[in-house]
């Protein structure tokens, strides 16, 4: 689990983690760096707030990007 008081998640912060298969982050999160998440070839789903550009993410098309209100 994220802690609540995460801002941001920093480029290849989780680049190569072949392990993920879900993450969710806290409301408190402000930005998310553009390769955050390269590599992860087995994560499905990804819950963040709706303050963030999911467009401005490179991940794979396949994984659902679920948008907290």
């Amino acid at each position: 689990e994220m802690p609540s008081s995460l801002t941001s998640i920093e480029s290849f912060a989780f680049g190569g983690c072949s392990s993920l298969v879900q993450l969710s982050f806290p409301a408190s999160l402000k930005s998310i760096g553009k390769f955050a998440f390269v590599g992860c070839s087995t994560l499905k789903k990804i819950s963040m707030p709706s303050s963030i550009n999911k467009d401005d993410l490179e991940i794979n098309s396949n994984v659902e990007i679920e948008l907290q209100i």
